[in-house]
Parts: structure tokens; C-alpha cells; sequence
């Protein structure tokens, strides 16, 4: 079996689009004849850093298919291999494993935290504004966010599924869970990188305690060899 294996990048501050675009996907290439933006590199990376992890990390061929549910989750087709990608500002993460995954990474800036009464389970609202500090608060208010996305992703409805509608209990020994009619779903947080925080969930409880690097130079050396 497969272990769970976590991938981190960082978006650069430039692009060169004319020694990547024959390796994205017609629907990016298309985008290219936009006015691409720094802030809008993120979809074009992700694409990018997905298949060098899946050709490099797991040799899959280059012309992998994939299939989408309803929701519009990916999958591979034909493949007992999971995925999963977020990326928030400059930071681009993906999780695999060989059963369903989720992950979701966010950076933290302001927030109101009182919209968590209508978005979140209310004892979660209760668990953000128990810290009196503000700057705790928006923590707690992200932390809880991105468990509750890492969930949602994972079963593959996304936002479609509200997330009032069930909550996240930390245990004694510190863990996260999500019990959805008997089903536990285990979660863990990674803080790798200053005012960003990260989620992962699984039904499985043994999660990698490193996160692996992969620099945008490694990817476009791999391109290039293709």
C-alpha cells in the first residue's frame, strides 16, 4: 500500500510561459492568450506540479487520463492512486495516497471571525472566539476552515457540502477527527511556512511528519526532458 506522501512548491514571482506551455492542458493554453497575472500563476503551476509529481514521483505515463465527479474532483482513471491539490498565495500543495484524500492550505490575513456562526458548526464558533485575542481568533478561525475543506474535498463534494452541517472534534491527545455516521476521518495540520496553515484528511490515521520540496526550477529542468 501506498503511503501518504505530501508535496509542497512555491509559486516563483515570474514565468517563462513560452518553456512550459507545450506540457499544460489545452484549456490552459487557451488561458495563455489572456493577460496572465502573477496572482493567477497558481492554476498554471498546479497543473504543472501535478504532473511532475505523478510522471517523476510515481511514473505515470504522460498522457494519464482523468475523470472528474459531479463535484468536479479529480481522479485518475484506471489508477488506485488519490490526489489532491490546494494553494493559497504563494504556496502550492498536493497529498496522494492510494485511498481518497483531501488537503487544503490557506494564508492568513484578516478575517472577520463572526461569519463563522453562519458558515461553521456553532461550537466551533465557540472554540474560535474562546481565545480572547484577535490574532488568535483568525488562527483558530483558519485552522478550523481548513480541516473542515480538507474533509470536504477528501469525500469529493467540496463546498457543496455545508460546513455547519457537521463539525470537528479535537480529541484529548490533541488530534483532529471528523465522525460521519461512523465513519472517522483522521486530520492533521502542518505549519511549514509563516501566517500560512495547512490540513490534510484521510480515513487513514498515519500521516508523513515531513512535507516534500519541490522547487519550480526542478520542474522546469523535468519539462525540458520531455
Amino acid at each position: 500500500m501506498i503511503k501518504i506522501k505530501i508535496y509542497r512548491c512555491k509559486q516563483p514571482s515570474d514565468i517563462n510561459f513560452d518553456a512550459i506551455k507545450e506540457f499544460l492542458s489545452l484549456d490552459r493554453k487557451d488561458k495563455l492568450k489572456e493577460n496572465i497575472k502573477p496572482y493567477n500563476f497558481g492554476e498554471f503551476i498546479s497543473e504543472l506540479f501535478l504532473k511532475y509529481i505523478l510522471i517523476k514521483e510515481y511514473s505515470l505515463d504522460s498522457n494519464f487520463q482523468l475523470a472528474h465527479n459531479k463535484y468536479g474532483k479529480p481522479k485518475l482513471k484506471n489508477k488506485n492512486l488519490f490526489f489532491n491539490i490546494s494553494h493559497s498565495g504563494v504556496w502550492i500543495v498536493c497529498a496522494v495516497d492510494s485511498i481518497p484524500i483531501g488537503i487544503d492550505i490557506e494564508e492568513m490575513s484578516y478575517v472577520d471571525c463572526s461569519i463563522a456562526k453562519k458558515f461553521l458548526h456553532i461550537d466551533e464558533y465557540y472554540y474560535i472566539f474562546d481565545c480572547k485575542e484577535k490574532r488568535k481568533q483568525i488562527e483558530s478561525f483558519y485552522s478550523m476552515w481548513t480541516l473542515k475543506e480538507s474533509y470536504v474535498k477528501e469525500i469529493g463534494v467540496g463546498l457543496s457540502h455545508r460546513l455547519n452541517l457537521f463539525k470537528v472534534i479535537k480529541l484529548i491527545n490533541g488530534k483532529w477527527i471528523i465522525n460521519d455516521k461512523g465513519n472517522i476521518h483522521h486530520l492533521k495540520q502542518y505549519r511549514f511556512a509563516p501566517k500560512y496553515i495547512m490540513s490534510v484528511c484521510t480515513t487513514r490515521n498515519k500521516f508523513p511528519n515531513t512535507i516534500s520540496l519541490i522547487t519550480f526550477n526542478q520542474i522546469e529542468d523535468f519539462i525540458k526532458h520531455q
